[in-house]
């Protein structure tokens, strides 16, 4: 745990770049489920 905690204090960037990273990808995660939700209205309309 005090090497964890040492870590963080001397190397933020790395976590900085993670939080950066799950943004994104929780974003075009949303955006993948709105495409998809839209082009299976368009091609089935009973599905949506």
């Amino acid at each position: 745990m005090v090497v964890r905690y040492a870590v963080t204090l001397s190397h933020p960037i790395p976590i900085v770049f993670h939080w950066v990273l799950a943004a994104y990808l929780f974003t075009l995660g949303g955006d993948m489920r709105y495409r998809r939700r839209a082009t299976t209205s368009l091609t089935h309309p009973r599905v949506a």
